[in-house]
């Protein structure tokens, strides 16, 4: 991320380092049919894939937009 943050400042182009976050959300989604939901790591679980699957929405939301030409570093001031 400090390399992407040098290069592009603070942009939307960001969310790319949460990539691998998909296939750590692969793995979780295979356990789940191992811990039940009544053991407090099973619901751990799906909590942290349920605001993974969140995060992800608003990296792709970000990258796509950034693609799509929003490319303003997002900490400078507007006027």
């Amino acid at each position: 991320m400090t390399v992407l943050t040098m290069l592009t400042g603070f942009s939307r182009l960001l969310g790319l380092a949460h990539f691998f976050w998909f296939p750590l959300l692969y793995y979780l989604w295979t356990r789940t049919t191992a811990i039940s939901v009544e053991e407090p790591y099973g619901l751990w679980l799906r909590a942290v894939m349920i605001v993974d699957v969140i995060s992800l929405a608003i990296d792709v939301t970000d990258v796509a937009r950034y693609l799509a030409g929003e490319r303003a570093d997002l900490l400078r001031e507007r006027p």
